[in-house]
């Protein structure tokens, strides 16, 4: 018996039911693509900071949920080079 429910032949007939050119990829491809994903925009993001006319201002704020889960939230403030914020 699989642990996985999307390993299983109950899971594959509704995929198949709801999406039937479905095509099954690899656990690498998901990663690949991500990871291209997460370089592209980070590099974008990179050159849209550093052609800002004035210093990076960084907000740092941390702060515990209910459910006693930790948040982090990071803000950017800068002024580009037509003086909006």
């Amino acid at each position: 018996m699989s642990l996985g429910i999307g390993e299983t032949e109950v899971w594959e007939y509704i995929i198949r039911a709801h999406n039937p050119k479905l095509v099954k990829v690899s656990r690498q491809t998901p990663t690949r693509k991500l990871s291209k994903l997460f370089t592209e925009c980070r590099n974008m993001l990179k050159n849209f900071v550093l052609s800002a006319a004035s210093p990076v201002a960084l907000t740092l704020d941390i702060w515990s949920g209910n459910a006693k889960e930790d948040y982090i939230s990071v803000v950017a403030h800068y002024v580009n080079a037509n003086w909006e914020l």
